[in-house]
């Protein structure tokens, strides 16, 4: 995937993890059998979802397995949205650059404007997902 395009979703947590049960001081999960187990959030497991959805290309619902609050719901399927619009732009930069049958003014027009379709779905992309990491931290405090 193009660095210029990828995913900011990579770069946020997957998940607001707490400890369930500490380990005893001085023993280690090898020697006792027994290993720390984390609680995740809903919006955590969630993102943590959407995030697999998006690495694996798939579109069905992430959310669909948890019950979140009807404004993460809409906010999430606008992620996956501006997500395909993304795929859409970055394949449409693909054929362009594979089109022989243009000019090189021709081509370095649309390339503007396809790059500057990228840039602004970015940008709505990046607010979205600022907006998630909000929703998430006000969960995780209340």
């Amino acid at each position: 995937m193009n660095p210029i395009i990828a995913s900011p979703i990579s770069r946020l947590p997957t998940a607001i993890a707490s400890p369930v049960s500490p380990a005893p001081a001085g023993s280690s999960p090898e020697l006792s059998g027994t290993t720390d187990a984390v609680d995740l959030s809903s919006l955590g497991r969630a993102l943590s979802a959407l995030s697999q959805g998006s690495q694996s290309g798939g579109t069905q619902d992430a959310s669909s397995n948890y019950e979140l609050p009807e404004e993460v719901q809409r906010l999430m399927e606008h992620i996956q949205e501006l997500q395909q619009q993304l795929r859409e732009k970055q394949q449409q930069l693909m054929q362009l650059m594979a089109d022989t049958s243009q000019s090189q003014e021709a081509k370095q027009l649309e390339l503007a404007e396809i790059q500057a379709s990228i840039q602004v779905l970015t940008g709505h992309l990046m607010s979205a997902m600022t907006q998630l990491l909000q929703m998430m931290e006000a969960s995780a405090e209340g």
